[in-house]
């Protein structure tokens, strides 16, 4: 992910990820991304999501042949483009911004791409139809990073937000191991928000999981039990408290 390496390389300061759509959930992209770069996570942003479809100024819609853009967007307007577009073909691509600038680069009046109104107007294409999103209360969270590992803050408690996120992952798969985590917690009287996994990339069965803990580092209580979860897991991770 660019904008994870631009972060972590320290060329930006600061980075804006999507992590969470209301409709499709968690993007997988962004969790690996979190586990593989040294960033962690300073806050989150709720935005809502409009989609546009978008394609070269001249093309018409009995033109449109394919339509380029992220997965999740793709997913997100799948009622729209079976109605309208039944037989399109489907390529996914790294980003919506990406999709719009391939159609612009190939000036082809059969490409069309799911973007913001805005994606739209920087690239110079034409927008066929707005709002083309399956949910019109679609939203989508993101995450602003950072470089390096979370600090605990020093601000006072009423300055502070009420969420932590982690990952661990086990230094071998056996039974029970998820569930001696998961009960620190539950003596702790911490509620799980969200619980997440991913594969390693290592082996099939290997997993890596992400915890959303209804709390901050700085309250003693979470910070005692991932010291507990901390003897219990291979690595343990903390995105932040945010």
């Amino acid at each position: 992910n660019q904008i994870f390496d631009l972060v972590g390389k320290g060329t930006v300061s600061l980075g804006i990820a999507p992590i969470e759509n209301m409709t499709n959930g968690t993007v997988g992209e962004t969790l690996d991304a979190l586990f593989e770069m040294d960033v962690h996570i300073i806050k989150e942003i709720e935005i809502p999501i409009h989609h546009c479809l978008i394609v070269n100024p001249h093309a018409k819609k009995s033109d449109i042949r394919e339509v380029i853009s992220h997965p999740q967007a793709i997913s997100q307007c799948q009622k729209f483009l079976s109605k309208e577009f039944p037989n399109i073909r489907k390529t996914e691509t790294t980003s919506t911004a990406m999709g719009t600038k391939i159609i612009a680069a190939s000036n082809k009046v059969s490409q069309s791409a799911i973007a913001s109104e805005y994606a739209a107007k920087a690239n110079n294409l034409k927008i066929l139809a707005k709002k083309i999103e399956d949910k019109n209360n679609n939203k989508t969270k993101f995450v602003v990073i950072k470089k390096g590992n979370f600090k605990k803050s020093s601000k006072p408690a009423e300055d502070l937000t009420n969420k932590t996120s982690i990952l661990f992952y086990f230094a071998e798969n056996k039974s029970g191991s998820l569930f001696s985590v998961l009960e620190i917690f539950a003596k702790a009287k911490l509620n799980l928000s969200k619980i997440e996994s991913r594969p390693t990339k290592a082996k099939f069965g290997e997993y890596i999981f992400y915890l959303d803990i209804v709390g901050n580092f700085c309250d003693k209580n979470v910070e005692k039990a991932l010291q507990k979860v901390e003897q219990k897991v291979a690595k343990l991770k903390i995105l932040g408290s945010y």
